[in-house]
């Protein structure tokens, strides 16, 4: 008697001590899940910037230039009525990854300002682009541009009579005029990308505004960054079409003598993807956890601790696994019995 209860005490605590040993593995399997996000680094696969400055100058490309501009205005070379902002475009081809981003972060590097004008505290805000455009390879070395490619005025420009404009480009722009600038009309009408916005006449286009992300400039050079975590997952799900995303200033100017006198230019410079040194390109950082539910489950069967009567191994015992009893019921595959069907 005695020694059936010692042995049913030793199968109880035979199998209290896998239950905690599962237990115990499933924490752990759990809190390594939790930390377990992995990080990829992605190149862009073209940029570019854009830039308003006369007829001639909003068609150039600068594809293939070293450097990416965000300009706010530029009061030299311009009159009154012609705007000079600046704004680049960037885009990022998403590898297949299965799972959804927890976080991406647009990053870079801002290592020059333009002119006297500081554009410190500028707030340079992201926009989602609409539709394809072409990078080209301009550089405007020793002055001379290219017209081929994506400018202000095109998204595409493959030569004399294949120009393809910006949607946007017969459309009121989106900057708020200054009081002594002619209000929304000539210059106003140049393209300059497509993305949501709303005109300068309080006109929504494409949905209104939309803007997913914005940064301060900073005091001194080095990494300015983005958290676009929300339009990477909208490019992922298949919620928008990736065509890239646009940087430009919050506030873009008419340039105006009346308000600013003695300022030449504002904006800031950052290198592209063309630049020489590795480690200043743009990037794009994107972070995401594996699914922790099925790395979980596949753990547990590994340790050892799976259900029994879970037949595929899912963690969970279901009508899954009772379909699968009833596929394979009464079958046998004895060797030693010749009624048997031989499976192997």
């Amino acid at each position: 008697m005695e020694t059936r209860k010692m042995t049913k005490k030793l199968l109880l605590s035979g199998h209290l001590s896998i239950v905690v040993f599962c237990l115990v593995v499933l924490f752990d399997i759990l809190v390594d899940s939790a930390n377990a996000d992995e990080s990829i680094i992605l190149t862009p696969s073209k940029d570019n910037y854009i830039n308003r400055c006369s007829v001639s100058g909003s068609e150039t490309n600068y594809g293939g230039a070293e450097n990416l501009l965000v300009r706010s205005f530029d009061g030299v070379g311009c009159t009154l009525e012609e705007p000079k902002s600046a704004r680049l475009i960037i885009q990022f081809d998403l590898p297949a990854i299965e799972y959804p981003a927890v976080r991406a972060t647009l990053g870079l590097y801002y290592y020059d300002k333009l002119g006297t004008v500081d554009p410190v505290g500028r707030i340079y805000e992201v926009r989602r682009v609409l539709n394809d455009w072409t990078e080209g390879t301009g550089t405007k070395a020793g002055k001379v541009g290219t017209t081929l490619g994506s400018s202000w005025q095109n998204r595409h420009n493959f030569g004399v009579g294949m120009e393809f404009p910006w949607h946007s480009h017969h459309l009121p722009h989106i900057e708020d005029t200054p009081p002594c600038v002619r209000g929304c009309s000539g210059w106003d009408y140049l393209g300059g990308g497509d993305f949501p916005y709303t005109d300068c006449n309080g006109t929504d286009h494409w949905g209104g505004d939309e803007v997913w992300a914005t940064a301060l400039v900073p005091a001194a050079f080095g990494w300015m960054e983005w958290d676009v975590t929300a339009l990477v997952q909208g490019w992922h799900a298949g919620t928008y079409a990736n065509n890239g995303l646009l940087i430009r200033d919050s506030e873009e100017q008419w340039h105006s003598p009346c308000l600013y006198p003695n300022e030449d230019k504002l904006g800031a410079r950052f290198y592209s993807k063309e630049y020489a040194g590795a480690n200043y390109r743009p990037y794009l950082k994107v972070t995401y956890v594996p699914d922790a539910t099925a790395a979980t489950c596949r753990k547990i069967w590994e340790y050892g601790c799976g259900i029994s009567s879970d037949l595929n191994c899912d963690c969970y015992v279901d009508f899954l696994d009772l379909a699968i009893l009833a596929n394979d019921w009464l079958r046998c595959n004895n060797p030693n019995d010749l009624n048997c069907e031989v499976t192997w």
